[in-house]
């Protein structure tokens, strides 16, 4: 599993052309300083997963690597900041975790990274535009335009989108439908009408044991005569007459 490590500041940002995009990474030359759902849809796509940032201010390249520095003005970067958070809150059901960070790397120049964690159990999913309904977004692995494959640490590698999964769709509101990626619990098989008898069967008799006092959870204390026991209650309460 990839390991996902926040970037929280200038110093864990990647070098320009020489970082790749990879399953925990994205880049994005600007966004919207109004929620969209494409903001929610990326995050959606990152907690589904292993979790990952994605980089706001960074100029991709065709190949899938870091291009040109396209740091946001620190307003924008506000509004931008702003608008993911609203995103996330409005659309994402159940609501991921999310860091977003705003990194100074010149003067009046940010770039922000927003830190998504993994969210494990059930899909997040993404409130669609007309909210009548949910999509579940998956960050996964698909080949570009012209084919051409990009190389992360010497070896062959795809380029990643978040894409819709069509095998997991939430619903409108915060139910959502079992994560693919997750084995979903076995449901239990309706008894048929032969193993209905022999339940109810079973049943009966032990509730007739039950109350013969022959059951399990019966205690079998011995049963003292009549005599004694007004000698016991005698005892217990010297006042009270024969």
């Amino acid at each position: 599993m990839p390991r996902f490590a926040p970037i929280t500041t200038a110093a864990h940002l990647p070098a320009a052309d020489s970082a790749y995009e990879r399953s925990t990474l994205d880049f994005k030359a600007t966004s919207s300083p109004k929620p969209t759902f494409e903001q929610a849809k990326d995050v959606a796509a990152f907690a589904n997963r292993f979790g990952g940032t994605i980089l706001i201010g960074f100029e991709e390249r065709g190949d899938g690597r870091v291009g040109v520095l396209k740091p946001l003005t620190e307003s924008y970067a506000a509004g931008v900041k702003n608008a993911v958070s609203n995103a996330v809150r409005d659309r994402c059901r159940p609501s991921p975790t999310v860091d977003i960070d705003v990194i100074a790397v010149g003067e009046d120049q940010r770039v922000l990274a927003v830190n998504v964690s993994p969210f494990f159990g059930q899909p997040v999913g993404v409130v669609a535009n007309d909210a009548t309904k949910g999509e579940c977004a998956l960050r996964l692995s698909v080949s570009n335009a012209d084919g051409h494959a990009i190389s992360e640490a010497g070896g062959a590698a795809d380029v990643f989108r978040a894409e819709i999964s069509p095998n997991c769709r939430a619903p409108r509101g915060d139910s959502v439908v079992p994560n693919p990626l997750v084995a979903a619990p076995a449901v239990p098989r309706p008894l048929q009408e032969p193993e209905q008898r022999r339940h109810r069967r079973t049943s009966d008799d032990l509730g007739r044991r039950l109350h013969r006092g022959r059951g399990p959870q019966q205690s079998r204390l011995p049963v003292l005569p009549i005599a004694e026991r007004r000698q016991d209650v005698h005892r217990a309460n010297p006042s009270r007459g024969h």
